[in-house]
């Protein structure tokens, strides 16, 4: 299995101010990094996505982290407070750039 990270994930990040948030966000990293399997990471897919692999999940009280899982890879694409998360979620579907074969977000 293999992680990676969006280009536009830890600028998400970074725009929680909120200190407890920002570690709960590494703390979930490094969890993830570990174990996506682990029970204690709660994936949940998000309804209403234009993409059917985008799931979310908390880190925090009010964080969720924004992923996308193929066969074998996890992305990890944005963080931010609960609403904003899952309406950025919403508009997002992730393709393959169809000359470098990268995976690109397409709002």
């Amino acid at each position: 299995m293999q992680i990676c990270f969006g280009k536009d994930f830890f600028a998400a990040v970074g725009k929680l101010k909120n200190a407890k948030d920002l570690a709960a966000v590494n703390a979930f990293i490094q969890k993830f990094q570990s174990n996506p399997a682990n029970p204690g990471i709660s994936l949940e897919r998000v309804e209403g996505a234009k993409d059917p692999n985008i799931w979310s999940t908390h880190v925090g009280k009010d964080v969720r982290v924004i992923v996308h899982k193929t066969s074998d890879v996890w992305t990890l694409l944005y963080a931010a407070h609960h609403d904003d998360a899952y309406r950025w979620a919403r508009h997002v579907k992730l393709e393959n750039h169809p000359k470098t074969g990268n995976l690109q977000v397409v709002h």
